[in-house]
């Protein structure tokens, strides 16, 4: 979803029930510190690790810039997760 201008409440609330999310639990949310806090930590820790676009994506620790196919990532991960998988073994 792309868009210049900043959505309504309204078209929010639509996007969120089309995708299955509780409307009143969000709501209430969107409108807390927290979320604020949340927005600034992720914005501090994407200054510290030279993120300036998106989209980025950090796995495992490694930092992976700019558009990825859905089954890039999922190599990637899977990687992953056969290396942890090995050093349980």
């Amino acid at each position: 979803m792309m868009s210049k201008s900043e959505l309504s409440l309204t078209e929010i609330e639509r996007i969120a029930v089309n995708r299955g999310a509780n409307t009143d639990i969000m709501i209430k949310t969107l409108y807390t510190n927290k979320v604020d806090e949340i927005i600034n930590a992720n914005y501090k820790m994407g200054e510290m690790l030279g993120i300036a676009g998106t989209p980025t994506f950090i796995i495992n620790g490694e930092i992976y810039r700019g558009h990825l196919e859905g089954y890039e990532l999922e190599e990637i991960i899977n990687t992953y997760r056969k290396r942890i998988q090995k050093k349980q073994s």
